[in-house]
């Protein structure tokens, strides 16, 4: 920064995670700005130091600074990268808003052109969790394939079936001990329903 000029004290302004940002400020009446504790006039004064800073701010390189960086998503599950990584583009988002109010078979049809491709193996998995049928036969095997590799491999960190009917035992045995016939039974129901659903 050149001599005599102090920096800003923000690292980076991102919509959704802002305060508050009035346009116009006779919308926001005194009573209000108290009871959610916003100094108004300290507020006008940062915004017209910003304000005086924008040729400063227009010759930094904005580019590199929000550069976005993706997790390697070969290594790393998508569902545990969404907040790990970049933010979502505003172009995708949009297109998200669209997917959500479609019915399942809309869903299927659907070609959205995500700019982050992470996107695209999560509504796969949104659609096979809520409109299993409407899947082709190769999204099938693709989903099956990611169940598999969670629930037998333990892919990604997440127990393995194995794990979670040896901790059942376990707990079982805590149960027997304790004459709990009422444990017992809702784990041995537990047991049924894990090695139903396993694929």
């Amino acid at each position: 920064m050149p001599e005599g000029v102090t920096r800003l004290p923000i690292k980076s302004i991102h919509i959704n995670q802002s305060p508050v940002v009035i346009s116009n400020l006779d919308t926001l009446s005194a009573a209000r700005a108290a009871y959610w504790g916003i100094d108004v006039q300290r507020a006008v004064g940062h915004a017209e130091n910003a304000r005086a800073d924008l040729p400063a701010l227009d010759s930094l390189p904005w580019a590199e600074v929000f550069k976005r960086e993706f997790v390697n998503e070969t290594a790393t599950d998508v569902e545990q990268t969404l907040y790990s990584g970049a933010f979502l583009t505003r172009g995708d988002r949009e297109q998200l808003e669209r997917l959500r109010v479609m019915s399942g078979v809309q869903l299927a049809t659907a070609r959205p052109a995500f700019e982050d491709a992470r996107l695209d193996d999560l509504l796969l998995r949104y659609r096979a969790r809520n409109w299993p049928d409407t899947l082709n036969e190769e999204e099938q095997a693709q989903w099956l394939s990611h169940c598999r590799a969670r629930l037998h491999e333990g892919k990604s960190g997440h127990r393995t079936v194995a794990q979670v009917l040896q901790r059942i035992d376990e707990l079982a045995e805590e149960r027997m001990q304790a004459d709990d016939e009422a444990g017992q039974n809702v784990l041995g129901a537990l047991v049924d329903w894990v090695e139903a659903m396993a694929p």
